[in-house]
């Protein structure tokens, strides 16, 4: 049994890139793997504040405590990340690009 992790990065509620997230998702159920899905649009993504405290503390902390902190700790012990996102001027949402900026002290 794998550990999954889906984001859906779109702000249309019920839009194709949820459509797309939860059918996969729901595949993945069906076959004894547990899911744990996170509407970026829903919850509280302040961006990356650049202080680099998590790489200059050399530690698995951020100067953000807020829930992608949280989710973050999770991440870690994931067997799969699912990240749905749409595509606006080939480039990925900004509710994408703030995780992923978020992301630096994973690295």
């Amino acid at each position: 049994m794998m550990k999954i992790m889906a984001f859906i990065s779109s702000s249309h509620e019920n839009g194709n890139t949820e459509k797309l997230v939860d059918t996969i998702c729901k595949e993945a159920g069906f076959n004894g793997h547990k899911i744990e899905i996170y509407n970026l649009s829903t919850i509280s993504n302040n961006g990356c504040i650049a202080d680099n405290e998590c790489q200059l503390n050399m530690v698995k902390g951020d100067a953000i405590d807020d829930i992608i902190f949280h989710i973050f700790l999770k991440m870690e012990i994931a067997d799969l990340i699912i990240l749905g996102t749409p595509i606006y001027f080939e480039q990925v949402s900004g509710l994408t690009k703030n995780l992923i900026d978020r992301m630096h002290l994973l690295f």
